[in-house]
């Protein structure tokens, strides 16, 4: 019989990258269930969905839904009152249900709450932790979540993390954290990686100048200095910025700058899938991030790979996983500041680079850190667990 796999997690399954990843990963040799808080769409794995609140009722903005659930999570929170907080989360319980009633031979629990939910079903399964973020510092910027949100799940990490058969997360020094902070021993690292393209890109010998940088647009990573560089370097240099809207005010305010500085241009984001085949008409990655959070910090985002992936020449500034991958694999420059003005003047330093050299091991990294490389380990990791199971 074909091993059953739920792949869970607190989160909307269409725009969660790598819980789709995961599971199709895992789709090939096994049963594979997704549940998250919405269907994924035009999927063709079997999946289902544990509503966080019935908003899929509401006809109303995405932008009120999310604040409606945050002033509904902080009011349900009585600080340090964390055992009583959990046995009011409605999900978790709901989850843990669903998994007690469902038969799994074994569980990838894809953040902090589907992995307590994974742990209170008490079924035999063999549960996977699947850590992406550094829960406690996820949404560090938003009002009260330290001293509230971030408590109550550093609460349950400390509950939770140690009972699951292993933990994976994205990043060594976020592995670290958690055996530091958590006594997880020995976390795995799964890294965020892309899939593999075969992409031709001719090795140009002039040092970039039209650069690209996509994600979220959140105050909390200070993108403003992206167009602080745009001003410092000014022309030919542009510095374009792929932004989802999802802190409007602050993207607002980023467009609002691209009115002022010529070179610095805000265009609409695109699909997922379309990410790497849009970025890689520009010249190179650029990413500027103080690394102001924990979450910051540990942090290794999916736009370096998907950089990588474009055969784009990665400028790294303020994140040490990142600066550690370019220096190795010598495809960029590890500006080591996330200030524009420092950063310009390090970026205008490098006309003289080899870059031909650097285009060719884009190629080699392309392979190394693809997700049909990353993944392998993992997947044949999933089958040991079960086949030793029997």
């Amino acid at each position: 019989m074909i091993p059953k796999i739920l792949v869970i997690k607190r989160a909307d399954m269409n725009f969660d990258i790598r819980s789709q990843r995961i599971a199709s990963a895992l789709s090939a040799n096994f049963q594979v269930k997704i549940v998250g808080i919405s269907p994924w769409q035009n999927s063709e794995i079997s999946n289902e969905s544990i509503y966080d609140f019935n908003f899929a009722q509401l006809s109303i903005p995405m932008r009120a839904v999310r604040k409606f659930r945050r002033e509904i999570i902080l009011r349900n929170i009585e600080k340090k009152n964390f055992p009583d907080r959990f046995l009011h989360d409605t999900w978790i319980h709901k989850a843990s249900k669903f998994i007690k009633n469902n038969s799994f031979d074994l569980i990838i629990a894809c953040d902090i709450d589907a992995i307590a939910a994974a742990v209170e079903s008490d079924v035999k399964a063999i549960i996977i932790g699947d850590m992406h973020e550094h829960a406690p510092s996820e949404l560090a910027n938003l009002p009260n979540w330290t001293n509230q949100i971030g408590e109550y799940r550093h609460w349950l990490c400390g509950e939770y993390l140690s009972k699951v058969h292993e933990l994976y997360t994205v990043s060594h020094s976020l592995a670290e954290v958690f055996k530091t902070d958590f006594g997880i021993e020995k976390p795995s690292v799964l890294r965020n990686v892309a899939p593999f393209t075969n992409r031709t890109r001719e090795a140009s010998g002039t040092a970039p100048i039209n650069f690209i940088h996509h994600g979220i647009a959140s105050p909390i990573r200070k993108l403003e200095e992206h167009s602080k560089l745009a001003e410092y370097l000014g022309s030919p240099y542009k510095i374009n910025m792929m932004l989802k809207p999802v802190e409007f005010d602050y993207y607002n305010y980023l467009n609002k700058l691209s009115e002022k500085v010529d070179n610095f241009n805000i265009i609409k984001p695109v699909s997922p899938s379309e990410i790497i085949s849009t970025i890689s008409k520009f010249d190179a990655g650029i990413y500027l991030v103080e690394p102001a959070t924990q979450q910051l910090r540990v942090t290794l985002p999916n736009k370096f790979f998907e950089f990588i992936q474009a055969r784009l020449p990665v400028f790294s500034g303020g994140l040490t996983e990142i600066d550690i991958l370019v220096k190795k694999f010598e495809i960029g420059v590890a500006l080591e500041t996330f200030a524009g003005a420092n950063a310009a003047e390090k970026i205008l330093e490098c006309k003289d680079l080899n870059w031909k050299q650097i285009h060719q091991n884009l190629d080699h990294a392309a392979y190394e850190l693809s997700l049909e490389k990353e993944f392998s380990g993992f997947v044949n990791n999933i089958n040991n667990l079960l086949f030793a199971k029997k």
